[in-house]
């Protein structure tokens, strides 16, 4: 991995994990923190359209890691991606705003702005979550994951586009997928990601509260708690996929 993105991707984890509901002061020593992990027997766990785990990266005593700065001045960044074979770099800020880096330099035009549509007044609310269409060089569709002003705080996953004319900054028109109240601040969850026959994956929080309050992960009538699979290319606003396990409804929902 290389030094810049590994600096992008440690921010993102410290701003963006979900951990306790307290402010939590961060003051630990360097460590050695090594993991094996199998990926080939997790990998059998997993259901067969699911994005493939990523095994750990193990150094060698005579590798020299290091961080380097490649952007400042973002505003609470909490995630980074790129479109499929893309060089730019897409950074979300948890306000609202996508950002770009593009050829080593943070562009000064936001790729997208939602500011006004988005709540973000909970440390673990905001825009959360963005994935680019696997045939985004062709069809400029990317979706997001957000909490919403107009829902007072529920979950929001929605579709974009590229603009007509400039390629770095988006089309602001907004088309609504999914709306998913949200009974508490925090545990929103927020990554979206498509697997290997195109369906697209999105990951909600529990709804947050404390202690489990509401069992919602429990619950195969509730959508937050669970990771969800729609296909966003055989119907409008989504169609289902047939081998969800609740594709027809019967036992849970079919999401």
């Amino acid at each position: 991995m290389k030094p810049w993105l590994l600096s992008l991707l440690a921010a993102a984890v410290l701003v963006g994990g979900c951990g306790d509901d307290e402010e939590q002061a961060v003051d630990a020593p360097v460590v050695d923190a090594r993991v094996s992990v199998d990926a080939t027997a997790a990998d059998a766990t997993q259901p067969p359209d699911a994005p493939p785990l990523v095994p750990s990266c193990t150094p060698s005593a005579s590798e020299n890691l290091a961080l380097e700065v490649v952007a400042e001045d973002l505003l609470n960044p909490v995630y980074v991606t790129s479109p499929p074979n893309d060089p730019r770099l897409f950074i979300i800020e948890q306000p609202g705003r996508i950002r770009i880096i593009k050829d080593g330099v943070l562009l000064d035009t936001p790729f997208l702005e939602i500011g006004s549509l988005v709540r973000a007044d909970g440390k673990e609310q905001g825009l959360l979550g963005l994935a680019f269409h696997p045939d985004f060089a062709q069809n400029g569709r990317f979706f997001i994951d957000y909490t919403t002003e107009e829902t007072n705080g529920g979950t929001r996953i929605a579709e974009y586009a590229v603009s007509a004319d400039n390629p770095d900054v988006a089309d602001t028109t907004e088309k609504k997928l999914i709306d998913i109240p949200q009974p508490a601040t925090n545990h929103n969850g927020g990554m979206l990601a498509f697997g290997p026959k195109g369906y697209l994956f999105i990951s909600l929080g529990d709804g947050g509260g404390g202690n489990n309050q509401y069992c919602t992960a429990q619950n195969t009538g509730d959508l937050l708690g669970g990771l969800l699979r729609i296909d966003v290319d055989s119907a409008s606003p989504y169609g289902i996929p047939a081998d969800n396990p609740f594709a027809d409804g019967d036992g849970g929902e079919p999401e």
